[in-house]
């Protein structure tokens, strides 16, 4: 199967089978419709492939009335308060930018030869939105690789190295932690 539904009270369960829909990361219910199946739960998703614990999305926004009660061989088990649409997602987020990013923090302008140029990455707690900066976060370019640093002042780890030529370069970061999910992202 490809979940569960565990109502905490009784409930009378006479067409439950119109009223929600399990799919694949997924189960689902117009609570306006079907009023009688609004009411706190225990859902179980089956066959996800997260690594770590992932974060439960109530119409696909971070949940903050659920709560994670285990997550094992992809299966994994929460409790909500009432229905909607719920799936899970990684736990974490990864945003990279450098200097020459014109919308972003620390912008300086275009790569120039002999320059320290700056990378940045946020790497962060999904649900709450806190940097995960006990991290390892980890830079590579066509021609090197390096850890990049976490700067608490800056919240966000960093990266600086020179460029012998102006130009556009590519660059991709991954980042892990002991509890977060693995994320890779390029530039």
């Amino acid at each position: 199967g490809k979940g569960k539904i565990i109502f905490s009270s009784s409930t009378d369960l006479t067409s439950i089978s119109e009223a929600i829909t399990i799919g694949n990361n997924s189960i689902s219910l117009d609570s306006s419709e079907w009023p009688n199946f609004d009411k706190a739960a225990t859902l179980e998703i089956y066959g996800l492939t997260f690594s770590k614990t992932p974060v439960v999305l109530k119409d696909g926004v971070v949940c903050t009335d659920c709560s994670a009660n285990s997550y094992s061989g992809g299966n994994f088990s929460f409790a909500v308060s009432g229905f909607s649409t719920y799936s899970a997602d990684v736990n974490a987020n990864l945003s990279i930018w450098d200097e020459t990013d014109i919308n972003r923090s620390w912008y300086s302008g275009n790569i120039r030869p002999g320059k320290n140029e700056q990378f940045f990455a946020e790497y962060k707690k999904r649900f709450s939105g806190d940097a995960i900066n006990n991290g390892t976060c980890i830079i590579s370019f066509e021609d090197s690789s390096g850890s990049m640093s976490f700067n608490s002042s800056k919240n966000a780890f960093e990266f600086g190295r020179n460029f012998s030529l102006a130009g556009n370069y590519s660059y991709s970061v991954e980042c892990s932690d002991q509890e977060f999910e693995s994320i890779s992202n390029s530039d």
